[in-house]
């Protein structure tokens, strides 16, 4: 595993987390194992992702920032699949949105 690579997942999701919480929030994580894997719940207090654009938060160039490249998620989840792993939208809403981030655990 790439440690760095890694790590630049967290910032991105921490600093989207930060930014749609102008006035302040609270941004939970919480990890589990579960299924020979470790999750990684990021969770913001945000407005939540507008719904028609949930499906496609993945993709290349979608920003919804003033100045975003739109790359961001797009980056992360290739990341992760790089590592055998995922990043996953969870639910989103008006209360705010949970990310998840999983990796397979090393049995070896």
């Amino acid at each position: 595993m790439d440690k760095g690579q890694i790590q630049q997942v967290l910032l991105n999701l921490m600093l989207n987390a930060i930014e749609v919480m102008p006035s302040g929030g609270e941004l939970f994580i919480d990890s589990e194992i579960k299924d020979g894997r470790a999750n990684i719940y990021l969770r913001d207090q945000g407005t939540g992702i507008p719904e028609d654009l949930r499906e496609r938060i993945f993709e290349s160039f979608l920003t919804g920032k003033t100045g975003g490249t739109g790359l961001g998620l797009t980056i992360s989840k290739r990341i992760m699949r790089a590592h055998d792993g995922d990043l996953e939208l969870i639910e989103s809403g008006p209360q705010g949105t949970t990310f998840r981030i999983s990796l397979p655990l090393n049995t070896g």
